[in-house]
């Protein structure tokens, strides 16, 4: 086995207690993995050393010290819960899931010690071009999502999740690995800034926000949607944060769908589930390992993503001015009305019409929040406007009562077939999504021109 090297690994023949480490074997956001001799046991083991490398730094002595005082307490923060959720881990017992076995302090940081598991990742098996069938994909994914049940039934979410941390045991088995960026969803930590270390491809947009109240199963749903869509195109999926740009400047998500670009190769339902699992927002994903479970049944029928949109349609009003008598036969400037205190011709109001709806369509395609508002407004002012030309008109010649009152029904029922329109597209408008889009977007720029590179500082990095 060759020697991984890192600058701030312990050295080769290092004890700690009686553990020897004998290499590196990955290290990350969060730390160091050893594998380590049990002189105990004598049995190989993987060790997680408690290390944010963007706040700390190892002395001589071998202890690692926080590189300033305004990171003390972030890092103590951190240490305590990876103690705490270490302590949590050893509890969890799947055949899926990395077992955890042992935790202690020591240079002033702590360690995980693990099953050191041996196999192939998936990221390796996908650099040899091996291709996954349906039934061995399904069967991975289930042996996973059962091992994940556990993890979010205690009220945590691995959160890294993606084909470097899955490993192929000799007997076929899937091994979930490094719960090093795994976090607690509810209780104290649900309301403090988690450390944002993410995996672009394979992390869904929240957890680049960092909040724990807004990660969950879901989360993870996410991360091994995208491991099992590379499996099947060969490619990652667009990373969340890019695919938040197009979002957001109502483009469209440029996220390429599974079942597209595998179209025939798997079953519907397979391809149905993994999109899915690839949706942008929260609330359009599955909620629980449970419920994604179910779409893998091939009895189960696919939920559309996204709701069908009614779409505004630009043709102009049609006010019916023929039905008004014979007012259209004479000379446009000599049929003056007065309307509101205004003088104002028939044909003009026709246009006042029209030109008041393109209004609302420009203003609703520009700003769907004030729509609804906006439009209310200038309905009930064109219905009042049409009130007080009919009446108006009825009161100059009786004769043309019944059409004038017919005309107005029309041109009021068109209206209101248009305040139906907007009313529908802004209920089916996701605005929370966009405007949480937006916040982040804004978050990042103000950091990157400010050269904070980190943020909160000494915390989460973009």
């Amino acid at each position: 086995m060759r020697n991984k090297k890192h600058r701030n690994a312990l050295p080769i023949g290092y004890e700690l207690h009686w553990y020897r480490i004998e290499n590196v074997l990955g290290h990350g956001g969060f730390g160091l993995t050893y594998l380590a001799q049990d002189i105990n046991l004598e049995r190989m083991v993987a060790i997680k050393e408690y290390m944010p490398s963007q706040m700390c730094m190892r002395e001589d002595s071998m202890t690692i010290q926080p590189l300033s005082k305004e990171s003390e307490e972030d890092y103590q923060w951190g240490l305590s819960r990876f103690i705490s959720e270490a302590r949590t881990l050893t509890k969890f017992e799947h055949p899926s899931l990395v077992r955890v076995f042992n935790v202690f302090e020591a240079n002033n940081s702590a360690y995980m010690v693990m099953n050191y598991e041996q196999g192939k990742s998936l990221k390796e098996i996908l650099r040899s071009g091996y291709k996954f069938t349906e039934d061995e994909l399904v069967k991975m994914l289930f042996s996973l999502m059962e091992g994940l049940e556990i993890v979010h039934n205690a009220g945590f979410v691995h959160r890294d999740i993606k084909p470097g941390n899955v490993y192929i045991r000799a007997d076929g088995v899937p091994v979930l690995l490094d719960f090093g960026s795994a976090r607690q969803t509810r209780g104290k930590a649900s309301s403090m800034t988690l450390t944002n270390f993410v995996s672009p491809g394979y992390a869904p947009i929240e957890q680049y926000a960092g909040k724990s109240d807004r990660q969950g199963p879901w989360t993870d749903i996410y991360g091994l949607g995208a491991t099992i869509y590379e499996l099947m195109a060969g490619k990652m999926p667009e990373a969340s944060i890019d695919r938040s740009v197009t979002i957001s400047n109502e483009a469209g998500d440029n996220m390429v769908q599974i079942s597209s670009i595998c179209k025939g190769k798997f079953s519907k339902n397979l391809l149905a589930a993994i999109d899915h699992s690839l949706a942008f927002n929260i609330l359009d994903r599955p909620q629980s390992m449970a419920e994604w479970r179910k779409e893998f049944d091939p009895k189960f029928k696919p939920v559309p993503l996204k709701k069908k949109k009614v779409k505004l349609v630009k043709k102009p009003v049609t006010v019916p001015t023929e039905k008004l008598g014979p007012v259209d036969d004479t000379p446009e400037e000599e049929v003056t009305t007065i309307v509101a205190g205004r003088g104002e011709t028939s044909a003009s109001f026709k246009s006042q019409v029209i030109s008041i709806k393109s209004q609302l369509i420009s203003l609703y395609s520009r700003q769907k929040t004030f729509a609804m508002i906006i439009g209310a407004i200038a309905i009930i002012t064109l219905i009042s406007l049409i009130g007080f030309q009919i009446d108006w008109r009825i009161s100059q010649d009786p004769s043309v009562s019944g059409s004038a009152a017919e005309a107005e029904d029309e041109t009021a029922s068109e209206i209101e077939q248009l305040a139906m329109v907007i009313q529908e597209e802004i209920e089916l408008a996701e605005p929370t999504l966009e405007e949480t889009v937006a916040d982040l977007l804004e978050l990042a720029a103000q950091d990157i021109t400010a050269l904070r590179l980190m943020s909160p500082p000494d915390n989460n990095a973009y």
